[in-house]
Parts: structure tokens; C-alpha cells; sequence
């Protein structure tokens, strides 16, 4: 029996099983010199394209370098797999605008692997990354038809709103399979359970580097006049940061995503990384996150919350949260009491965001994003015929059609005063106010149905293996990953820029876990150290 699991655990190691230039180990912490100088050229080649007035040259010198990185980072898999991670929530200050085009990290990062995986599934080698690749087919099949099915929106549509093309839905669709290839890319490419380690404990630090600048912004702004590093003072008195995110919405749905990941790993005492440090993140994280005023990261985080109590009822492991939460309870108390003693203006202000929760209507944002929903709810249950015809409630407006439709159906008096400001044919960088409403829009019943066939397979599995395993870390790992990516998505039917890379980056790292789980209690993988996943 030993020989036999030893010879399974060869099949499956891929230092055996491909070329040692393919599975070069490289990590950030131990390879710190060549981690800062990928991130400059990086930001060299975005700050170039920003600032030359000779983007041809720029392009070419982008086209060269980008060949040369390809060829590298397909030599280099797990180089790729760091890169995907930790660009992440630099997406947007290191984009690239060629001609029509924005390109981020993620494009050309996604592209890269999935072609390796492609790659793979054409020859013999044995690789841990095909075999990720091959668990996860039945929902790669519901993510190609989902793709499919909003290009064949774009094909059914008989009239588009002023200033949209059938192209740009295209390109819009090409973004949106890529960061759903990042997803699956980061699962496949993370070949190890130390690897998922490693990936989390660099995703902490990530938590921290976006706390880190969100309150020198905060400094800042109060100390030095720097205004534009805070907004809505008129919200809360101090200011509202938007650390490296387009706005303080964006980064509060990323502390809920943060706390939603933290809170399993503290209760569950992991071993793989300092308690001391885990614990002193949380309270950095909630503590911004009461100070940002976002309401919907505020649901978001009493959703999984009340979630993550369930979840520990369900696997017997309540009486472990316990003394956390007469410590949370206490701590809340005496926070209320110390915040209301010390700066009672901030106080008053969160109070009355917190009461406007049940009242939303009563606030001008929020009143304006339920009259939009109704507006788009209408449209898009009862088109009209020169908005596209009866075949959009099944096929949907094509993506990103309401930002366009917006300014059209809404009447005037009632449309974003801010919005009217633009030039003709600008796009706004709201889809929607709510997450499913925008795909029932963008991609009618056939997409909705999909998306939701996705997220219940992806659930379903998760609830599954948690049933599964009764190793606490396990169960904790398995919590932790998945709850970040239900926190985004709560915020999403709230807030209208969500983080629309980040959740998939942090799907692929519980598609990992959940992977290696089944794989320990499959007795695939040896068992010695019950501690890790």
C-alpha cells in the first residue's frame, strides 16, 4: 500500500514529471530583488505610455518586451502565478491604453496561462496543473458557455444605444473571459500545498499594503491639506481613502473580503502564519473598516458573519468561537463608548450611516441607485422595441449596456448631474448597481441562468468538502477562502464598482484549497503534518 501511494505521489509531483526549467521555485520573500525589478519595469513601460508623446515607440519597445517576458514566464510557471498575485490590486495603475485598448497585467498574465495549460493537455507529460485544470472542467464548460452566450448576445441585437458599437461589447466579453482565465490559472498554477501556503500568507501582506496606504492617505489629508487623497468629508468628517482602488466603495468591499478571510484563520489558530500578525491584521482591518463608511462592506461583513456561525454550527465547532465573540461583543461596547467620548462628530456620522441602512431612500446616493435599478429592472423586463426588441429579455443588452442605455431611459431631470458632465459618448464606469440585475440586463435569462449554474456548482462544492474533512485547519482554510469571495459579492449587489479582478484571484485560491483537500482525505497526498493544507 505504501508503494503504491508513494508511486501516485511521484505521478503527481511536478519536479519528477517536467523540466526543471518549468518548475523553477520562485517566491517573492526569498527572491526580493527580482520581485521589485519585475515591478519596475512594470511601471516603468505604464509611466512611459502615460507621460511619451510618442506611443508608436512605446508600443513597439512594449511588443519586444512583452515577447521576451512571455517566453520567460512560460520557462518560469510559478513566476507567472506571483506575477498574477501580486499585480492584482495594481491593475488599474498599471494598465496600458493602446489605441482603443486598456490593457492590465491580468491580460496578458491570463493569455500566458492558459496557454501553458493548453500546452499541456497536447502532450504526456503528467503535471499538477493539468490535473487542476481537469478537476475543475465542469465548471471551465459553464464558464465557456456563459462566454459564448453573451457573444451571441451581441449578434441578436437589432439597436444599440447612441455611441455604442458591437465591438465594444466584444472587447468588453474578452476582458471578461481573461479575468475568469485568471481565476482558473491561479488554482492550476499553485502545484502544492506549501504553495497555497505561500500564496495566502502573500495575500495577508497585500490586506496590509492596501491598510498601509489607505491610512497615509488618511494622514495626509488631515495633516497636510492633500484633499485629493480623501473624499466625501461631508460623509465623515476626517475623509474617506480610497488606497490603490478607484474609490472608498471599492475599498471597503476589500476589508470585508479581508476580514471575511481573517476571522476563520484566527479562530482556527493556523500554524503557517504568526497568530500575532494575523490578529494585529484583523483589528487594522476592521478598525478601517468602520472608519471607510461603506455601507454595502458593512452587509457584506454581518453576511458572513452570520455565515461563518452557521458554517462552525454545522461542523461542531461553535464552542471554539465562543470566547471570540464575548470578546468581540466587549470590544464593541467599549469602542462605541471610546468613540463617542473621543471624537463625537465621527461618531455621530457612522451612527447615522448605520441608520440609513434601513432607511436608504433618505440618502441622495442611495435613493439615486435604487431609482436607477428601476429604471434598469424595467428595461430590462419590458423592452421596447427601439431599445433592442422582446429577444433581450432572453439574450440581455450586451455587456456594459446600461452605462449607455442610462442616460437615454432615465429621464432627464432624474439623471446623475455629475454624468451630465461628460463628453457625448463617455463611458460610465457603472454597469449596474446590482450585480444580478446587470447580468439579467447585459446577458438576459441565458446568462443569469449560467452565472447562477457557476456560483451553485462552485458552492456546492464547497459545501461538500467541508463535509468532507474534520481536520479543523482544513475546515478553516476551506471557510476562509470561500467567504472573501461571497463578501465581494454581496457588495456587489450594493455598490457599483466592486473589485472586479480581485474576487476571481481570490476564487482561484479557494479552488486550490478545495483541490487539496479533497486530495488529503482521498489519501492521495501523505498525511503527515495535520496542521497545513
Amino acid at each position: 500500500m505504501k508503494e503504491e501511494l508513494n508511486s501516485r505521489l511521484k505521478a503527481y509531483d511536478p519536479e519528477n514529471s517536467a523540466p526543471a526549467s518549468s518548475t523553477a521555485r520562485f517566491s517573492p520573500v526569498r527572491n526580493p530583488v527580482l520581485t521589485v525589478a519585475l515591478g519596475v519595469l512594470a511601471a516603468a513601460i505604464a509611466g512611459a505610455a502615460a507621460a511619451t508623446q510618442s506611443p508608436g515607440i512605446v508600443g513597439l519597445v512594449g511588443v519586444f518586451i512583452g515577447a521576451a517576458t512571455g517566453i520567460f514566464l512560460l520557462r518560469h510557471r510559478s513566476i507567472l502565478l506571483w506575477l498574477l498575485v501580486l499585480t492584482t490590486p495594481f491593475n488599474e495603475q498599471l494598465a496600458l491604453k493602446v489605441g482603443g485598448l486598456n490593457f492590465r497585467p491580468y491580460t496578458l498574465l491570463s493569455v500566458l496561462g492558459v496557454v501553458w495549460i493548453v500546452w499541456l493537455f497536447f502532450t504526456r507529460e503528467k503535471s499538477r496543473i493539468k490535473e487542476i485544470a481537469w478537476y475543475y472542467k465542469g465548471t471551465i464548460f459553464l464558464v465557456v458557455l456563459l462566454i459564448i452566450s453573451k457573444l451571441a448576445t451581441v449578434y441578436t441585437l437589432t439597436v444599440f444605444p447612441p455611441y455604442m458599437t458591437p465591438i465594444f461589447c466584444v472587447k468588453t466579453i474578452l476582458f471578461i473571459g481573461l479575468q475568469f482565465a485568471a481565476c482558473f490559472v491561479v488554482a492550476s498554477f499553485i502545484e502544492s500545498p506549501e504553495r497555497l501556503q505561500q500564496v495566502i500568507r502573500v495575500w495577508i501582506h497585500i490586506m496590509n499594503l492596501v491598510f498601509f496606504v489607505a491610512f497615509v492617505q488618511l494622514v495626509l489629508a488631515n495633516t497636510m491639506g492633500m484633499e485629493r487623497l480623501v473624499w466625501h468629508r461631508e460623509i465623515i468628517a476626517i475623509g474617506r481613502p480610497y488606497s490603490l482602488f478607484r474609490e472608498p466603495d471599492v475599498l471597503g468591499c476589500f476589508y470585508a473580503s479581508s476580514i471575511a478571510m481573517l476571522v476563520p484563520l484566527v479562530v482556527a489558530n493556523v500554524k503557517f502564519v504568526s497568530r500575532a500578525y494575523l490578529i494585529v491584521t484583523l483589528l487594522a482591518q476592521s478598525f478601517f473598516l468602520m472608519l471607510i463608511v461603506v455601507r454595502a462592506a458593512w452587509i457584506a461583513t454581518v453576511v458572513c458573519m452570520m455565515l461563518y456561525t452557521v458554517l462552525m454550527i454545522s461542523t461542531h465547532r461553535f464552542r471554539n468561537l465562543m470566547p471570540y465573540l464575548n470578546v468581540v461583543i466587549a470590544a464593541a461596547m467599549l469602542g462605541v463608548v471610546g468613540v463617542a467620548t473621543a471624537a463625537p462628530s465621527v461618531a455621530q456620522k457612522i451612527v447615522e450611516r448605520f441608520v440609513s441602512v434601513s432607511n436608504p431612500k433618505a440618502e441622495s446616493g442611495s435613493a439615486y441607485r435604487i431609482m436607477e435599478m428601476k429604471n434598469q429592472f424595467d428595461l430590462a423586463v419590458h423592452p421596447r422595441t427601439n431599445t433592442g426588441g422582446p429577444m433581450t429579455v432572453i439574450m440581455g443588452y450586451g455587456d456594459f449596456a446600461w452605462s449607455y442605455w442610462a442616460p437615454v431611459v432615465i429621464p432627464e431631470e432624474d439623471f446623475d448631474q455629475n454624468a451630465k458632465k461628460l463628453a457625448k459618448g463617455t463611458v460610465m464606469i457603472d454597469p449596474g448597481f446590482s450585480f444580478f440585475l446587470a447580468v439579467q440586463f447585459d446577458n438576459g435569462l441565458v446568462g443569469l441562468t449560467l452565472y447562477c449554474a457557476f456560483l451553485l456548482a462552485l458552492t456546492t462544492h464547497f459545501l461538500r468538502t467541508l463535509r468532507r474533512t474534520r481536520d479543523a485547519t482544513r475546515q478553516a482554510l476551506l471557510i476562509a477562502t470561500f467567504l472573501p469571495v461571497v463578501a465581494v459579492f454581496v457588495c456587489y449587489q450594493f455598490s457599483y464598482d466592486p473589485l472586479y479582478l480581485i474576487v476571481w484571484i481570490m476564487l482561484g485560491i479557494h479552488l486550490a484549497t478545495a483541490y487539496y483537500v479533497n486530495r488529503f482525505e482521498s489519501g492521495i497526498d501523505e498525511i503527515g503534518n495535520p496542521e497545513p493544507v
